[in-house]
């Protein structure tokens, strides 16, 4: 059943200015979510705080950063930056171009010094790009909405529905659940209360080909284009990996080789899309690279090359072995994210979650041996 989130569709912005309304309106919110961030008994006053949402901080060089949340008190020398994730991941660097940007977010507020608490808010808990900053779930929210603040809002009828509908969403992200592959796909890949994302993950982590896989992300991406939310999973198979594994390196551009599956899924007319990509990690823009100071730049640059001339031989041996195939070897192929094949399938309305897992995975098994014989024996040599 849709809620009030769901039927007027809520971004980041939404959610970020209802907490900012719950702060302003409850005394008992304000408290539990200050001890949260900042510790018991750190806080002395809980009435002396400003609660800032999207805030505009210009940085020079026509640069400027927008945090979501600037929660700041200059009587208790204390600062929260928060940036709140709902479904989306992160964009390129925002909490390490935050983390940079502290002492201009300092002064722009007034404060001269400060205790700084970081905080990245998501639903399962997403690894910032800054190692500065904390996770923090959205559980954590949902811990701060206990009793006291609902007898706080009781006669603010309508922010106190709203609120209870934020719980509920809340809590309905966190249940143990078990996928059951019997049931009607679209009853269960729903976005709404939060669950659909993993409900998909789950289904394709049944998969043999993702059973012993690196998982990237799982997300509700909304797309403003089109107006609706996709549910979205990367997965890359771990003999994928030429190098060294990603997560244990930062800028060696060539010593490790990221290719991964991403899966998107429309709700609205049960599209399925499954797509082979690969590209730097970190991921950099081309603008990115170019602001690359050497060596690096020039590994970068390198690496890239050598993945385009790989890339349009396999394109050449796809298009050449593979005439009446349903899979699709892209034509996009850039320095910048290159999409190698894909392929989508309407989902039928009453199809089980195992009908839709047995119609791709063949197709994707396809995609996997492609890519060890035509891309990856190139690059391990």
């Amino acid at each position: 059943m849709s809620d009030v989130f769901d039927i007027l569709m809520v971004h980041e912005d939404g959610y970020s200015n209802l907490l900012k309304q719950l702060f302003n309106e409850s005394e008992a919110f304000r408290k539990n979510f200050l001890e949260k961030l900042f510790g018991e008994n750190r806080i002395k006053s809980f009435n002396d705080w400003q609660f800032v949402v999207r805030k505009v901080i210009k940085t020079g060089n026509r640069r400027k950063v927008v945090p979501d949340i600037l929660l700041y008190s200059l009587n208790e020398e204390a600062l929260a930056i928060i940036e709140v994730k709902v479904g989306a991941s992160e964009g390129e660097k925002q909490t390490l171009r935050y983390y940079e940007a502290e002492e201009t977010i300092k002064s722009d507020l007034q404060m001269k010094r400060c205790t700084i608490a970081r905080y990245y808010l998501t639903i399962h808990g997403s690894k910032p790009a800054c190692e500065k900053y904390s996770i923090l779930k959205w559980k954590a929210i949902g811990e701060c909405l206990d009793e006291d603040v609902f007898e706080q809002l009781e006669e603010n009828t309508l922010l106190l529905k709203v609120e209870k509908q934020l719980n509920t969403r809340i809590i309905s992200a966190y249940l143990a659940k078990v996928i059951d592959l019997t049931a009607i796909w679209h009853e269960t890949m729903k976005p709404e209360l939060w669950r659909g994302a993993r409900n998909f993950y789950d289904a394709l982590r049944t998969l043999e080909i993702f059973k012993n896989a690196y998982l990237s992300d799982y997300w509700d991406q909304f797309d403003a284009g089109s107006n609706k939310y996709l549910l979205s999973a990367n997965f890359t198979p771990k003999e994928h990996w030429v190098g060294e594994c990603l997560e244990s390196i930062q800028e060696n551009y060539d010593k490790c080789y990221e290719f991964h599956f991403e899966i998107k899924y429309d709700p609205r007319d049960l599209t399925l899309t499954c797509r082979l990509d690969y590209h730097l990690h970190p991921y950099h823009s081309k603008n990115d690279i170019n602001l690359l100071e050497e060596p690096l730049k020039g590994i970068a640059d390198r690496c890239n090359k050598e993945r385009i001339d790989i890339a349009k031989k396999a394109r050449k041996n796809w298009k050449a072995c593979n005439k009446n195939s349903v899979i699709a070897f892209s034509g996009r192929i850039d320095d910048r994210l290159m999409v190698l094949m894909s392929f989508s399938i309407k989902i039928e309305e009453n199809s089980t979650i195992k009908s839709v897992l047995d119609s791709i995975e063949g197709k994707l098994q396809i995609m996997a041996d492609f890519l060890e014989e035509n891309v990856l024996k190139g690059l391990k040599q």
